[in-house]
């Protein structure tokens, strides 16, 4: 009878401290990976722009070979007996199925050729990674190389805004539409940041927030 009470008393006590480690073991955990995600936000703000841009760059490939591919079928399936100069309908029909499969190739190159982004990504992933120092070296190599491309993202689109505000001026006075295009493109260019570039500034705003932590 002493012995079951005894039990009785004790098994509150194993449970708590069980609950009590479970915790510790939760928390500690936690803030490890917290950690482990603070020291690798460079590596993984790459990896996720990279993601992105390919599935950007798949995406486009797949609706330009799939306008191409339905311009083909309109063209082959047209009649052009109405036309008085069948020589020009002939060529007029060459023409566009040529270009759609032009389209047709491109996006398949497209498709299957990563951007500069990508293979940055890649050469970045190739490094050795099992020591602290290589994790330390990998990460200084990704934030290297998101505001290397960062800068060249906002020179460019700064340098070409002003050619097509400029260009757009031009045709104002031939083709008004066309001219007004342009010139809302470069406005919208100059004031919109690129992907790049914005997560680039959030990867300098997270780390400075890290920081301050």
């Amino acid at each position: 009878m002493d012995s079951e009470d005894g039990e009785a008393v004790k098994n509150p006590y194993v449970k708590n401290i069980s609950l009590f480690l479970l915790l510790v073991f939760i928390v500690t955990s936690f803030r490890a990976s917290f950690a482990a995600e603070k020291d690798r936000l460079a590596y993984l703000k790459l990896n996720e722009l990279a993601e992105n841009h390919a599935n950007g760059r798949k995406t486009a490939s797949w609706i330009l070979a799939g306008a191409c591919g339905l311009e083909a079928l309109l063209l082959a399936g047209s009649d052009f007996s109405s036309w008085t100069n069948q020589h020009d309908a002939s060529n007029f029909k060459s023409y566009g199925l040529t270009l759609t499969a032009v389209g047709i190739a491109l996006a398949y190159a497209g498709y299957l050729t990563p951007t500069e982004i990508e293979l940055a990504r890649k050469k970045v992933s190739s490094m050795p990674s099992s020591t602290e120092d290589q994790l330390r070296a990998q990460e200084l190599e990704a934030e290297n190389v998101l505001k290397t491309f960062s800068e060249k993202y906002s020179s460019s689109r700064i340098s070409s805004s002003p050619l097509l505000v400029v260009g757009g001026a031009l045709l104002l006075g031939s083709s008004p539409v066309l001219g007004i295009g342009l010139i809302g493109m470069g406005i919208a260019s100059y004031i919109s940041k690129s992907d790049v570039e914005v997560v680039y500034d959030d990867y300098r705003a997270q780390k400075t927030d890290g920081g301050n932590k």
